[in-house]
């Protein structure tokens, strides 16, 4: 019995040195290693430092310089987008009414440094700029600018929207009380300016395609004898001419012959749009 002890006593301290050497240092050091935890680096969105106008009032005939100055934590490209919108004279910051399709004017120049072209109407325009970077993020601002008659020779209709009344009897008399486009031209660039001869004042007719803008129908021929012989500063000339016969966004554009004292002058009026529906 003492000598199975002893053996059992021995195979035990064998397996003590079997085990123990598979437990070095260095297995120790590996097994416990820890990992550093993995660092992951977030894009952060642009802010718009500065947004500045030349001005705040600009004349129809006239354009406005913007500059919108943005800066990217991540030292990202930064990506600039302009859009305006006719709101109404009401209109406040908190509650603007907005022209989604009409006479929104268009950005002749984009990127940081802007040039706008207002649209044919004089009243408030909403401006916006948007900034945004390689990652989606973006922000914007906007401001308010007012467009005024000031300096410049305008052509207006009287009503933004109009209704196609082919169906109406009669409908294709041009002095058909139902299908009158009624326009006026205002002077407010000469002191007077004086009609001579026969088709002073041509109104053709553009239509909006694709958001460019397209010979609709050119009249030709086409004498204001109504038209008074002269027209001084800040009168208003009416006419009327056709509405067009279908659905979309129009112009007018006005070929203005005239004489002005001592020399004779030529200016191309475009109206504010218009929209003709069914």
């Amino acid at each position: 019995m003492r000598n199975m002890k002893f053996i059992l006593s021995v195979n035990f301290v064998c397996l003590l040195f079997l085990i123990i050497p598979s437990c070095n240092p260095e297995d120790q050091v590996t097994n416990s290693e820890s990992y550093p935890a993995l660092k992951i680096k977030t894009n952060q969105p642009p802010t718009i430092v500065a947004f500045e106008s030349t001005a705040d009032t600009v004349s129809i005939c006239g354009t406005l310089d913007f500059t919108c100055h943005a800066q990217d934590p991540d030292s990202d490209l930064l990506y600039y987008e302009w859009a305006s919108f006719k709101i109404t004279n009401e209109s406040s910051e908190d509650d603007y009414d907005v022209f989604y399709n009409l006479n929104r004017g268009e950005f002749i120049r984009g990127g940081e440094a802007a040039i706008w072209q207002p649209g044919k109407l004089d009243g408030k325009y909403l401006i916006i700029c948007n900034v945004h970077d390689k990652a989606g993020y973006e922000v914007d601002t906007s401001k308010t600018v007012n467009v005024t008659l000031v300096g410049c020779l305008s052509a207006m209709t009287e009503y933004l929207t109009y209704t196609i009344t082919d169906n109406l009897p009669n409908s294709n008399l041009l002095f058909n009380p139902y299908n009158r486009l009624w326009f006026n031209v205002r002077n407010y660039k000469y002191e007077q300016i004086i009609l001579e001869g026969d088709a002073q004042i041509e109104p053709h007719v553009e239509n909006k395609i694709d958001d460019k803008w397209e010979l609709y129908y050119r009249a030709t021929g086409f004498s204001m004898e109504e038209g008074p012989p002269e027209m001084i500063f800040g009168e208003v000339f009416k006419s009327i001419w056709m509405v067009p016969s279908k659905p979309g966004q129009y112009r007018l554009f006005i070929l203005f012959n005239t004489g002005h004292y001592w020399e004779p002058l030529t200016d191309t009026l475009y109206s504010n749009e218009f929209e003709v529906i069914e």
